[in-house]
């Protein structure tokens, strides 16, 4: 497994009310699977990978995001939902 740097990841906007998007300025990095999840750990979104989630109705809180890549690296992001 190879590490990724976080920052060729961004998600924005972050604060968010209504969508979530998901840019990768590598090429290199492909990612299968997106999870986000509350504070407490409950899983509130796990799909194949698409570049925007909508999260209007998800409740306003801190949330983690997880990408999987086909390699089997994991990239985590903090994410915040507000509305």
């Amino acid at each position: 497994k190879n590490n990724i740097d976080k920052n060729w990841i961004t998600v924005y906007p972050n604060p968010t009310k209504s969508l979530l998007n998901i840019k990768i300025s590598d090429s290199n990095i492909q990612i299968k699977k997106v999870k986000l999840t509350d504070f407490s750990g409950r899983v509130i979104y796990n799909n194949n990978y698409t570049s925007t989630i909508k999260v209007s109705s998800f409740s306003k809180g801190i949330y983690f995001l997880s990408l999987e890549t086909v390699k089997g690296n994991t990239i985590n992001k903090k994410v915040v939902i507000n509305w």
